[in-house]
């Protein structure tokens, strides 16, 4: 860590320096250096090093996201100073995309000075350093947003409230998830339901909030274990989807999660043709409640999945994915799972 910081202070320090001494696109002068370092408060410096296509951005992206500025923002930074280095193959088209993902982050009204610069040796690459000072302790203490651009990975939430602001301590509602970069929320799963007492209309509630914010619900439903032997299962799993899925979202981007509860956490899980019959059963209620359009939506299982079991659980018809729960937790176990999926 400490190798890394010291490698960090070392490369900010020498962008300040370049931007004055060396050849480039864009030089400064000491007034230049002067007028960002003067600012009061608190300061922060990244820097990030990047090749390929996309090389311009994901310096900056990496100088921004710099282990030394964890956990801090350059939203309140009053001044910002940023040197943008290559070799003599870089261009200002380049320069200005790096500068552009590094306003992302900057208010409108800060004092943000470039400069660009060559050096030979980098040739196909790009360097990125960053030194934003004038923050204040406020600032400091807000969490960076998580930047996942270009990776096939989406964030979510385990579950939202229904109610947009309110009184609500302890609850999550579905514009926090939204603005903290979330994608998706699941709702409804068998823990809510039973632990807290979860209705299907209460479901539903939360399946409108999570639309209204912007989310993709991930709907799931499921029998316990009385309900399977009693004869009930796709019964009462045809009669949540038909009540925990509300009408607003036809036409919208949605997901089912079939999790028999009795599988979950116990290392049991359902025959092959136990899970087929109430997949199918789903979409056809899908079909039923929305048309055409209810073939679209991924039906996901989740009930014990493990790398044992997951190639051929994801091989049945009417299985678009699995909500993975345990196995997730080690590393190893998920990436042997994803590897069991068709088409990976």
């Amino acid at each position: 860590a400490f190798k890394m910081a010291d490698e960090v202070l070392q490369s900010g320090v020498r962008g300040v320096t370049d931007l004055m001494v060396m050849p480039g696109l864009i030089n400064l002068d000491f007034a230049d250096v002067r007028a960002v370092m003067a600012e009061m408060g608190k300061a922060m410096m990244g820097t990030g090093e990047a090749m390929g296509e996309r090389r311009a951005v994901e310096a900056a992206e990496a100088a921004i996201s710099n282990p030394l500025l964890d956990d801090v923002s350059m939203k309140g930074a009053r001044g910002v100073l940023v040197n943008i280095m290559g070799g003599l193959d870089m261009t200002l088209f380049e320069v200005d995309e790096a500068m552009n993902r590094v306003r992302e982050d900057v208010d409108p009204d800060a004092n943000i000075i470039f400069g660009s610069t060559f050096d030979q040796t980098m040739q196909g690459s790009m360097r990125v350093s960053v030194v934003a000072t004038g923050i204040e302790a406020a600032a400091m203490a807000q969490p960076r947003p998580l930047h996942l651009a270009g990776a096939p990975v989406e964030i979510g939430g385990q579950d939202c409230h229904s109610q947009a602001s309110g009184a609500f301590t302890g609850d999550v509602s579905a514009e926090m998830l939204r603005e903290a970069g979330a994608t998706l929320v699941i709702l409804g799963h068998s823990e809510r339901r039973a632990g807290h007492g979860e209705t299907d209309e209460q479901v539903a509630a939360k399946v409108e909030a999570a639309l209204q914010a912007g989310l993709e619900p991930i709907i799931c439903v499921g029998e316990t274990r009385a309900e399977r032997e009693a004869g009930r299962a796709l019964a009462v799993v045809t009669a949540q989807v038909r009540a925990s899925l509300p009408g607003s979202l036809t036409g919208r981007a949605f997901t089912v999660a079939y999790e028999p509860v009795w599988a979950i956490g116990t290392g049991l899980t359902p025959s092959l043709d136990d899970i087929t019959e109430v997949h199918q059963a789903i979409r056809g209620t899908l079909v039923e409640m929305f048309g055409p359009a209810g073939a679209a939506p991924a039906i996901l299982y989740g009930g014990s999945v493990k790398p044992s079991n997951a190639a051929e659980i994801l091989a049945l018809p009417e299985v678009g994915g699995a909500l993975v729960g345990g196995a997730s937790l080690k590393a190893s176990e998920f990436l042997a799972i994803v590897a069991g999926a068709p088409g990976v």
